[in-house]
C-alpha cells in the first residue's frame, strides 16, 4: 500500500472556500450599499460593484465620478454615506472585526 499526501488538494479546496466567502461578504456589502445609496437617476447605484483584487481580497467600488462627494460630502453638500455604513452593517451582522478601513 502506498501513502500519498493530499495536503495540496485540501489546501486548494480550503483556499477556494475562503475566496468564495470573501466574495460573498463583498456581495452582501454591495447589496446593502445599493439599498442605502441616495437615488436620483440610479446611475450611482448602478455603478456600485465588487471587484476581486486578489485571491483573498475584494473591494466594493462605486465608479460614478461623484460617488466620493456623495459619500463624504462637500463644502456645499452634507455627506450621505452609503459604503461605510454598508460595510459596518454586514460586519456587525456577521460578527466580523473591521481592522483596516482603507
Amino acid at each position: 500500500m502506498t501513502w500519498r499526501s493530499n495536503t495540496r488538494a485540501v489546501m486548494r479546496v480550503e483556499r477556494n472556500a475562503a475566496r468564495q466567502t470573501v466574495l460573498a461578504i463583498a456581495g452582501e456589502v454591495e447589496g446593502v450599499a445599493k439599498e442605502l445609496v441616495p437615488v436620483k437617476t440610479g446611475f450611482l447605484r448602478g455603478s456600485i460593484h465588487v471587484e476581486e483584487m486578489g485571491e483573498l481580497k475584494a473591494e466594493v467600488i462605486a465608479d460614478a465620478d461623484y460617488a466620493e462627494y456623495v459619500e463624504l460630502g462637500t463644502t456645499r453638500q452634507s455627506p450621505q454615506p452609503f459604503l461605510l455604513p454598508a460595510l459596518l452593517e454586514v460586519a456587525r451582522a456577521r460578527r466580523l472585526k473591521v481592522k483596516r478601513w482603507f
